[in-house]
């Protein structure tokens, strides 16, 4: 950290704000236009040494401590050229004389509003600003924010003609190439491979870079060479590509940070190059106070993504006068978003399908999760009632154990699925937790984790101890997804169809009228009951 302040100071970089050698921050460096203006070659003799420095990226010197013991697949580790510590130069072009680097080459991004669709939500964008990038900054950008293509810019002479390569050097994919450009002309040169934003989806601060040869003379690119460069992930060699087209260079470079979002890690989970939707789920669950954990275990690193599913089928029912009508449907579980969902969808005869992928590179089940037993959680931390639960001591609504292969219906079950049915106003949040276990566990064993003294049909499912079972067992937390949930429609009815004080369930409900009007009159139906006997002898029990 302090060597790389010093180098920046040095070439006239001054930093206001710095978290990280790569963080947060703002700053004018010696390529920021009016110092690049006045002193080129400055801009440039920093930018050769920064580019020479196998300290400063994700993939240098520091990658085998970062990443010594883990996976070879985790998403932040993985590395398709790991045994070398690496510069930018000896990652993108093994050989080059950044010596022949004699302009500068500028690219402005133009971000625009917009939404997309990452990791089961809907994301707003309304920011509208300029980038010009920079190679020597600080700030770290986004892959939604370079979605499109940006404007280039250099210093040319009558008659040159350029090849202009755009490449994400981390993961060593190819985004563009542009060859033939007469002058600083880009639309008018020949465009190989189009255009394709950063898509970095993973936590590393990775660098793409924007590189510039000059031509001998008129580029023929012959098959061989389309063939590799119209594959962006091939393992071009630049350095072979530029010695036999006879290119010299490269003679400007430019690169931008770019760290991963929810755009990016929907594209690459589509193509089945990595799922790091996890990554996302982490941070919005750090935000919430999961006092049912262990201090340690707070300290999230979530590392596989829980894609719950429910299949609800057609269903029909009356609470307070009114008739509702639900037709089938299919929704996920959304903890991006905010996470409401209708009781009627999440009832205990609407089973849960979880399917769950690990944050790897090249997502396999079966090898990402070889060797693991995993429990499953679900729990509700809002019960206004302290016997059933609290922010420590939540609800259990359903536990699942010694669960092998990611498949949740082999593991032993200790407690079946039961449906939400929040008797307040407010909604509750009930959290689905995954952990990893480091051995078999006894179901009957853990199921005394629960108050003894609990109404019937709850046995086993109040003031779960939730803290001592993972603290006992030495559970990992690895996935997380949530849903809220409130006292609506579905509830009163629950609550109603059996006598329990009418007239406070449905208060205030609209439509309600006492008693309801004949045409309102509904017949009780098999699977509402199968729902809905527990809670009224809970309900009951609590009077």
């Amino acid at each position: 950290m302090d060597d790389f302040l010093e180098f920046l100071l040095a070439y006239g970089v001054t930093i206001f704000m710095v978290s990280s050698v790569y963080g947060s921050g703002l700053g004018h460096s010696a390529c920021v236009d009016h110092h690049r203006a006045n002193n080129l070659e400055k801009c440039l003799a920093a930018l050769r040494q920064v580019a020479d420095d196998r300290t400063l990226f994700w993939f240098g010197e520091k990658y085998t401590t970062s990443c010594n013991g883990a996976n070879a697949f985790d998403a932040d580790c993985y590395n398709p050229s790991s045994k070398s510590a690496d510069s930018l130069v000896s990652r993108a072009f093994q050989e080059a004389d950044t010596g022949l680097i004699d302009t500068f080459l500028e690219v402005s991004y133009r971000q625009v509003p917009g939404s997309y669709f990452g990791c089961g939500n809907d994301f707003e964008v309304h920011e509208s600003n300029t980038i010009d990038v920079d190679p020597l900054s600080v700030e770290v950008y986004r892959p939604w924010q370079l979605r499109d293509e940006p404007v280039y810019s250099w210093r040319s002479s009558d008659g040159d003609y350029y090849t202009f390569i755009f490449f994400d050097v981390g993961f060593m994919h190819i985004k563009s190439v542009i060859i033939n450009i007469p002058g600083d002309d880009v639309t008018a040169g020949e465009t190989i491979l189009p255009y394709e934003g950063p898509l970095n989806p993973t936590r590393n601060k990775n660098p793409y870079m924007f590189i510039l040869y000059r031509q001998s003379e008129y580029l023929e690119l012959g098959s061989k060479w389309r063939n590799i460069l119209h594959r962006r992930s091939a393992n071009i060699n630049l350095s072979e590509f530029a010695t036999e087209k006879n290119l010299t260079g490269p003679v400007a470079i430019n690169w931008i940070l770019v760290k991963g979002d929810a755009y990016a890690a929907e594209i690459k989970r589509r193509t089945g190059y990595m799922n790091t939707c996890p990554h996302f789920v982490n941070d919005a669950l750090t935000d919430q106070k999961l006092n049912f954990l262990p201090e340690k275990t707070r300290q999230l690193d979530l590392s596989v993504f829980m894609n719950v599913t429910l299949k609800v089928p057609q269903t029909a029912f009356n609470s307070c006068c009114v008739n509702y009508e639900y037709p089938a449907t299919t929704l996920a579980l959304n903890p991006l978003g905010d996470g409401n969902v209708k009781a009627v969808y999440v009832r205990t005869d609407v089973q849960p399908e979880v399917e769950l992928s690990m944050a790897t590179a090249f997502p396999n089940q079966k090898r990402d999760f070889k060797g693991k037993l995993l429990t499953l959680m679900v729990l509700d931390s809002d019960s206004p009632y302290p016997m059933f639960g609290d922010k420590k001591e939540p609800f259990l609504h359903w536990l699942v154990v010694n669960i092998e292969e990611a498949d949740v219906s082999n593991g032993e079950i200790v407690k079946e699925y039961v449906g939400p049915a929040p008797p307040n106003p407010e909604p509750h949040t009930y959290h689905y937790l995954l952990f990893e276990q480091t051995g078999q566990i006894n179901p009957e064993e853990i199921a005394a984790f629960t108050a003894i003294k609990c109404s019937f049909p709850f046995r086993g499912r109040c003031r779960f101890k939730s803290r001592n079972v993972i603290e006992k067992y030495n559970l990992k937390l690895i996935g997380a997804t949530w849903h809220k949930t409130g006292n609506d429609e579905y509830v009163r009815h629950v609550y109603s169809d059996f006598g329990l004080r009418y007239c406070e369930v449905c208060k205030g409900a609209e439509g309600f009228s006492m008693p309801c009007s004949s045409a309102n009159a509904f017949r009780y139906t098999t699977l509402a009951l199968l729902h809905t006997i527990a809670v009224v002898c809970f309900l009951h029990f609590i009077q």
